[in-house]
């Protein structure tokens, strides 16, 4: 056991729990077993990792690219087509590609409609061109 986490439980509070380990919360299933919360193994994203060009991720995006020409995910699918339309003939299909792909991938665990968004945008390029 870690020193902190055995701490925690002398001093009665919700104790943490040891590297590598994330607290589950405690709850009812639909029979009515009861689950206490416990310390379980993290199986959630690990976070920012490095490429081979030590970049974080994939990458940082580049603001305000697709913004600039009129795209909004609150905007009609046929305004929205409009824009890429646009996109694609300044930046060429795989660059617009690449930018939506990357929008939706960082925004998939914060706003995963918004994502879904994104992630249609591409496809359609995907189609079209």
């Amino acid at each position: 056991m870690d020193d902190d986490y055995a701490a925690s439980i002398k001093l009665g509070g919700s104790p943490a729990c040891p590297s590598g380990k994330i607290r589950r919360v405690g709850y009812t299933t639909r029979k009515g077993t009861r689950v206490k919360s416990a310390c379980i193994k993290d199986r959630g994203s690990k976070g920012r990792w490095r490429t081979v060009k030590r970049m974080l991720g994939i990458g940082p995006l580049s603001r305000g690219d697709l913004i600039s020409l009129g795209y909004s995910h609150t905007k009609p699918t046929a305004v929205r087509h409009e824009v890429i339309d646009k996109a694609v003939s300044k930046y060429g299909r795989n660059k617009t590609i690449r930018k939506l792909n990357a929008i939706a991938t960082y925004s998939k665990r914060t706003a995963p409609t918004r994502s879904m968004v994104y992630k249609r945008d591409m496809r359609y390029v995907q189609k079209k061109y």
